[in-house]
């Protein structure tokens, strides 16, 4: 049972989706130092996904590299001004850049070797714990954590938020005021957190149609109609004592 248990979740992740070789599962499997390369399934996976991690470490010491301190990049070209430099003395002066770049890749080379050679971490920790230790260790890949073990975006709380808006205010209850079903949906989302304790509602705690005086219709209506019979039972009774009188005057 096991066994074909575990076959069919490769069959689903591996064969189906090829979930080893996209980037953003490959990346954070890596950077994850529960897991790092020990379980890809292949050889050419786990060095498909080193290939990826270093790929993106060169691109994050890149940008980071680009993005100038404005008042160094002031200083810059005001010294520009000064000494009468040009934008093609820039251009066809490219000393020391691919020195640079090869700097860059041999350090991120060598970063992520010490860091796949550690020791693997139990499974029990918290990765981002482990991170926030030995980010300085790795200043480059901590970047990287930044990015791929981040809680990605989704929808599927509002869209139960709506799901259950819809269920309230459904096609036998569509006379709610908005006030009525603002307050019915904070109830549904709310109550759970009391852990089924019944709590008084505050001091200065106002219903939303609190301060509107009900109108009683049906209350006065039901008063005249006992108004009405009272009357007329009155009425009835005193014609019958006057036939009576009347009969008995006759005899």
């Amino acid at each position: 049972m096991k066994t074909s248990i575990l076959s069919e979740i490769k069959r689903y992740f591996v064969t189906t989706y090829g979930v080893e070789t996209r980037k953003e599962y490959a990346v954070a499997t890596v950077l994850d130092p529960r897991f790092k390369v020990a379980v890809f399934q292949t050889r050419e996976n786990a060095q498909l996904a080193r290939l990826m991690v270093l790929s993106e470490m060169q691109l994050a010491l890149s940008t980071s590299s680009t993005a100038k301190d404005p008042a160094t990049s002031s200083s810059d070209s005001q010294r520009d001004q000064e000494t009468g430099n040009s934008i093609w003395d820039k251009v066809f002066d490219d000393s020391g850049t691919s020195q640079d770049e090869e700097d860059q890749e041999d350090a991120s080379r060598i970063e992520l070797q010490n860091y796949l050679k550690e020791k693997r971490s139990p499974r029990t920790i918290d990765p981002l714990c482990w991170w926030k230790v030995n980010g300085t260790k790795y200043p480059i890949l901590s970047k990287l954590v930044r990015r791929f073990h981040s809680c990605p975006p989704g929808s599927a709380a509002s869209e139960r938020l709506f799901s259950t808006a819809k269920d309230v205010a459904g096609t036998k209850r569509l006379r709610l005021k908005p006030e009525n079903l603002e307050c019915l949906l904070f109830l549904k989302y709310n109550l759970r957190s009391l852990n089924g304790e019944k709590r008084a509602p505050p001091e200065d705690f106002e219903a939303p149609n609190s301060r509107i005086p009900p109108t009683p219709v049906l209350s006065e209506s039901r008063h005249s109609e006992e108004e009405t019979s009272d009357i007329d039972i009155s009425d009835t009774e005193s014609d019958t004592e006057a036939d009576t009188e009347a009969d008995t005057g006759n005899d």
